[in-house]
């Protein structure tokens, strides 16, 4: 199951079983990688997250300011089939995504 301790521990190998060690990032990896982006991404001001799903109400990021926020275009549905952290091959779980057409009521967050 995806937990917030999960998440925070990135811990893919005991979750989800064996996994090539060639399509995981190590700790520092993943850190340069985020350090990368917050230097390179386009405006220098704060970054905001759009939440839709679980990150509205269990949020794994710390936010300075959270905003509802509308997203004309695109709606939520429950049509990507997981069996990683949320099902089974026979009875796969279920994940929100964005798909066109509609409106999403969100919450932008700012860190």
């Amino acid at each position: 199951m995806l937990t917030r301790e999960f998440l925070k521990s990135a811990d893919c190998q005991s979750s989800f079983g064996p996994i090539e060690e060639s399509l995981l990032l190590s700790t520092e990896q993943r850190t340069a990688s985020l350090h990368h982006f917050l230097l390179n991404k386009p405006s220098k001001g704060p970054l905001w997250v759009f939440g839709y799903g679980s990150l509205m109400w269990n949020p794994l990021l710390d936010y300075d300011r959270v905003e509802t926020a509308y997203l004309e275009g695109w709606s939520r549905d429950f049509c990507l089939t997981l069996i990683v952290g949320r099902g089974t091959s026979e009875t796969p779980g279920r994940m929100l995504v964005l798909v066109e057409g509609g409106i999403t009521i969100g919450r932008f967050g700012s860190h």
